[in-house]
């Protein structure tokens, strides 16, 4: 019998603090092997204090903050596929797949998350490293692609459930209405000038969202400490860091997902288990 296997993908360390670190700790919590992969180490990200990092430096750092982000999270294996921050849209499409597919080969999960097909706000890596998770996702258990990896001694590997994560639109649209209630205009705005998407536009309708997962206390504050890990880019004055109890539980305190494949789930949000119909 296989071990449980929870497998996400993301474009940049703090990527999955803000997504799945949560969900990480509980799984890893009752015993399931989780893993990330991170296309890039950030070095395109903000510096918060010049005392920290420099231009030159920082995609090291990151690296540094995305490992005390796992060890917080429980993150048992983490692989980075060594691409560049913001060019990862530019990268040859066979060869990512193939590094992907490579690791989803090795790792054997059977539940693999990645951001939704908007990258949440419209970063272009997100929708990057969305499209070739999806696409790795299908081909992993396909003999016939990739087949040097197989003479190589990996076996086809097809996991059972692929998630998108999904920041609720309805919440993204209160969030922004508390923030001009109390003055503070750009105090919510996701992704600053990486962001491609009208604010309207971004995060997923609730309708398409099929599961949810509320977080515990200890789970909520793993991911405070995982997204405090980051500290390159949450400055003491980040809006994150200055949110009302209340308010973070409403943006952070439940994980949501849309359930892509198997395909037609419901989508009320009444899945609590990203395990769910799994078999081993």
């Amino acid at each position: 019998m296989e071990q449980r296997c929870l497998l996400a993908t993301f474009a940049h360390p703090d990527d999955e603090a803000f997504g799945v670190a949560g969900v990480f700790r509980k799984y890893a919590d009752e015993g399931v092997t989780t893993a990330l992969i991170c296309a890039t180490r950030g070095e395109k990200g903000e510096i918060s204090d010049p005392a920290l990092a420099t231009r030159e430096t920082l995609g090291r750092v990151r690296e540094q903050e995305l490992r005390t982000a796992c060890a917080l999270m429980g993150v048992a294996d983490l692989s980075f596929l060594d691409y560049h921050d913001g060019c990862l849209a530019q990268s040859d499409e066979v060869e990512a797949t193939g590094r992907l597919v490579y690791q989803i080969r090795r790792l054997r999960p059977q539940v693999v998350i990645t951001f939704d097909a908007n990258g949440g706000y419209g970063h272009r890596d997100h929708m990057a490293i969305h499209a070739l998770t999806v696409s790795a996702f299908h081909k992993a258990g396909d003999s016939t692609c990739y087949p040097e990896q197989i003479a190589a001694g990996l076996r086809p590997y097809a996991p059972q459930k692929l998630y998108f994560t999904a920041f609720a639109r309805s919440t993204m649209r209160r969030l922004r209405e508390l923030a001009q209630q109390a003055g503070e205009t750009d105090a919510f705005r996701p992704g600053g000038n990486t962001a491609t998407i009208a604010p309207e536009e971004m995060g997923t309708p609730d309708e398409r969202i099929t599961t949810a997962v509320t977080l515990d206390d200890r789970q909520f504050a793993v991911k405070r400490q995982a997204m405090a890990a980051h500290r390159t880019q949450m400055a003491p004055d980040n809006p994150f860091n200055r949110l009302p109890e209340e308010v973070a539980r409403m943006w952070l305190g439940t994980e949501r997902f849309v359930l892509a494949y198997p395909p037609g789930a419901r989508g009320d949000a009444g899945e609590d288990d990203l395990f769910a119909g799994v078999t081993l």
